[in-house]
């Protein structure tokens, strides 16, 4: 017997075209990757799948959630890379994927995110290792991230710095 209301996100989700707010966060959804209908969602405002064992890739779907400002996947075991088409989401404010197992360079795209505040990628694989092509904006403008691994140093606004636990770049 279980308390959570599914064991993993049917794909019939993409039939709710007109979702705004999707929090199925703290359900403890079963290992399936994140079903691609929910690039069908257009309408979203708030995608929140924390603390569930998600895995596999982010679906460069959810590039087209061209009203998204908030997601919240961290607390799974989400991996590959980070998607390009992320960086298409000019209403994104909030990107949340702590303590996943996420790997490679952030994609420079992620300099055209202009309502970017907050940015937390700490805790996952420490190949998260580059930040500098990200320069759409002047640095005064850019808004500090939590990017922490065990091998990353990140400075993104002058005087402020993200240091890391050990041996910093």
């Amino acid at each position: 017997m279980t308390d959570t209301l599914w064991d993993r996100i049917p794909m019939e989700i993409g039939v709710l075209t007109q979702l705004t707010y999707l929090d199925l966060s703290f359900n403890f959804l079963l290992t399936d990757p994140l079903p691609s209908e929910l690039g069908l969602l257009t309408k979203l405002q708030l995608l929140d799948l924390s603390t569930n064992h998600l895995t596999g890739f982010l679906p460069s779907e959810l590039g087209l959630h061209t009203q998204l400002t908030d997601v919240s996947l961290y607390n799974n075991a989400l991996t590959d890379t980070l998607p390009l088409e992320l960086g298409l989401l000019k209403q994104l404010w909030l990107l949340d994927l702590i303590n996943n197992q996420l790997s490679g360079s952030i994609p420079s795209e992620f300099g055209l995110l202009i309502q970017l505040k907050d940015l937390r990628l700490s805790f996952n694989l420490a190949t998260i290792d580059r930040f500098t092509s990200v320069r759409a904006r002047p640095l005064d403008q850019t808004p500090v991230a939590s990017i922490t691994t065990s091998t990353l140093l990140v400075v993104l606004e002058p005087g402020v710095r993200c240091p890391s636990t050990s041996n910093a770049r």
